[in-house]
């Protein structure tokens, strides 16, 4: 739970700041920029897929359904291909870069599910208890976070990278807060769990470096 709640998070920030983000790298191309902008804001949501994929082929290979593992996450990197394949050919030259942003997020979230469904046929549903729960209050919460972000790119827009990099963090910032309050009300007590988890190990990393 605590790693969906995060990947969509990076989902938000990604999506909000995607604007000015790629303005950082392309600053003197605007076109080249839009593209970039485009493909940050379709591969974002892969960004959860990607979370549940890292995380859940860990579960599986502990419990030594390797097999499977591999098959899941192999077929969703042949999906991406695929899905490339079959979407690069039918959109605009401009449109090229954000398709396969596009191909990635198809991809990894078909390699996400299937790792779910394999970790409840593996383990039981016991082991994806509260998933549902804060896959909707992530979901959420990257939908406010998106908005609150993209609303602070869109209101600010500027040139040059020096500009372009201190709104990124601004829209970045206003995406946290909102996906942090979104996700408290609907989920408060994973978002409080991974906090306390967060600071523990931030507590535990002070105390070994005072120690040494």
């Amino acid at each position: 739970r605590a790693v969906v709640l995060m990947s969509w998070l990076g989902t938000a920030v990604l999506a909000g700041a995607c604007l000015p983000l790629a303005r950082v790298f392309s600053s003197h191309d605007p076109a080249q920029a839009r593209q970039l902008a485009g493909a940050l804001a379709l591969f974002a949501p892969g960004l959860v897929g990607y979370g549940l994929t890292a995380t859940l082929s860990r579960v599986l290979y502990a419990a030594g359904r390797n097999r499977i593992t591999a098959v899941a996450m192999t077929g969703g990197w042949l999906l991406v291909i695929v899905a490339d394949l079959l979407i690069v050919p039918f959109v605009p030259r401009g449109w090229v870069v954000p398709a396969l942003g596009l191909g990635t997020t198809i991809g990894l979230t078909a390699a996400g599910l299937a790792l779910i469904v394999a970790v409840r046929r593996a383990l039981g549903r016991p082991a994806l208890a509260g998933l549902p729960r804060a896959t909707a209050a992530g979901l959420g919460g990257g939908l406010a976070g998106a908005a609150a972000g993209a609303g602070v790119a869109v209101a600010l827009p500027v040139h040059g990278f020096l500009p372009n990099a201190a709104v990124t963090v601004l829209a970045a910032a206003a995406g946290t807060v909102a996906f942090l309050v979104v996700t408290y009300l609907t989920d408060g007590g994973d978002l409080r769990a991974v906090t306390a988890r967060l600071l523990s190990r931030l507590g535990h990393g002070r105390t070994a470096r005072d120690q040494a």
